[in-house]
């Protein structure tokens, strides 16, 4: 068995977190319909893809939106993470709101899509921040430990 190569760390995290997170919501995407087509039939698949659609949508936003804020000062990172998500949140809840009285709409299915969505794009976002293998203190050298 030849020996595996350690894995350098990744320069820029946020373009992994967003591909691994982009691609895991698309191989989701199947699931989502398929579980929208067997609560309402088509209605169900068409709301339960919208609904897995437009979180993608907004949360693959929101990481171009802190991974800009990263860039900026340092004070200024956790409070406009946290206005990028509420307002991703509060967009997909206005959007749930608007669509509701279409005539297509399922409001339960868009839901349990936007749902799922969210939790495929968590998972997803956990495990490649987790595998980016960077460094939480840089410049933080083996001697200086405590």
């Amino acid at each position: 068995m030849p020996a595996r190569r350690p894995r350098t760390p990744s320069p820029d995290v946020s373009s992994a977190m967003l591909r691994t997170a982009v691609l895991g919501s698309v191989a989701a995407l199947p699931l989502v319909a398929g579980a929208g087509a067997l609560y309402r039939g088509w209605r169900g698949l068409a709301s339960a893809s919208l609904g897995a659609a437009t979180t993608t949508a907004f949360f693959a936003a929101g990481v171009v939106a802190v991974s800009a804020l990263v860039k900026g000062p340092a004070a200024t990172v956790l409070p406009g993470a946290f206005v990028v998500y509420a307002t991703q949140l509060g967009l997909l809840l206005l959007v749930h709101a608007l669509l509701r009285e279409a005539g297509f709409m399922e409001p339960m299915a868009f839901a349990g899509g936007a749902v799922a969505g969210v939790l495929v794009w968590q998972v997803c976002h956990t495990v490649a921040f987790a595998r980016g293998r960077h460094e939480i203190y840089p410049g933080l050298g083996e001697g200086d430990r405590r």
